[in-house]
């Protein structure tokens, strides 16, 4: 009964569309938006939407697991640096492989990191799960500063093409028509996971863990699924991301975004 309760009250204070007529109305305004930056043909305009899409992401992403099951990850640089130089690896490997596939395999890739480091540092709680998310941030960007294949502590500069694919216009249009697919993905699942048993769950962690261990949750299991969801949205994000500017990714730069992984001005 009371966990009737819980769900009926969750359901109360959080009204509105759900499952696919929320992904269809996301994907009927992310069309109405592209049309009309079509429409007004501005790169300035492209790129102030891009931007404000990708925060969208990355704060979607972070709160998959920061917000729904309560713990603080200080890792996420670590995945953002995952997310530009599997693509950059990818470039230099298969320059021809579009970009689609590997933000896919970005993303998969650092699923499968979120879902190993989680597993190892997950059964740690509070401040001590805090401090080894970071530990993980500073390993990831000592391997790649001396990974020489990727630039190093050189950096990586790749020059993105001048016309967009598929769709034609300026390069940037293709990105930020990238990132709003992604905007779309990631919020219409953030969604469903709130509204379902999986989003109770992480509720549970988030409110106590120990009592919901008691009940039956299984949280360590539920904490790799926000584990592995989040990284991924993390590293599809920067995957977009580090090709916008004709400039580098530089494991050493920090930004007010990440700490490495961005690029120099």
């Amino acid at each position: 009964m009371a966990s009737l309760v819980d769900k009926t009250a969750v359901s109360g204070a959080a009204p509105g569309l759900r499952g696919v007529p929320f992904t269809l109305a996301l994907i009927a305004v992310a069309v109405v938006i592209f049309a009309f930056g079509r429409w007004l043909d501005s790169s300035y305009a492209f790129f102030i939407g891009y931007v404000v899409v990708q925060y969208m992401v990355l704060g979607t992403a972070w709160n998959i697991l920061g917000g729904y099951t309560g713990y603080v990850n200080f890792g996420i640089t670590a995945f953002f640096a995952i997310g530009a130089y599997s693509t950059v690896a990818l470039h230099k490997l298969v320059p021809t492989l579009p970009l689609p596939v590997m933000i896919v395999v970005s993303g998969v890739l650092a699923g499968l990191v979120g879902l190993g480091t989680g597993y190892l540092t997950l059964r740690l709680r509070g401040v001590f799960f805090s401090i080894a998310t970071l530990a993980l941030a500073v390993v990831v960007q000592t391997l790649i500063t001396n990974w020489d294949f990727v630039g190093g502590a050189r950096g990586a500069y790749v020059l993105r093409p001048k016309v967009a694919p598929l769709i034609g216009g300026e390069y940037v249009q293709y990105l930020f028509l990238l990132m709003l697919g992604m905007c779309v993905i990631v919020l219409a699942t953030a969604r469903g996971i709130e509204r379902s048993s999986l989003g109770y769950g992480f509720a549970a962690i988030r409110d106590d863990e120990g009592a919901a261990e008691a009940s039956g949750v299984p949280t360590l299991k539920l904490k790799l699924i926000a584990t592995g969801f989040g990284e991924a949205a993390t590293a599809v994000n920067q995957a977009v991301h580090w090709i916008y500017p004709d400039k580098k990714v530089n494991p050493g730069h920090s930004s007010n975004m990440a700490i490495f992984g961005q690029k120099d001005d």
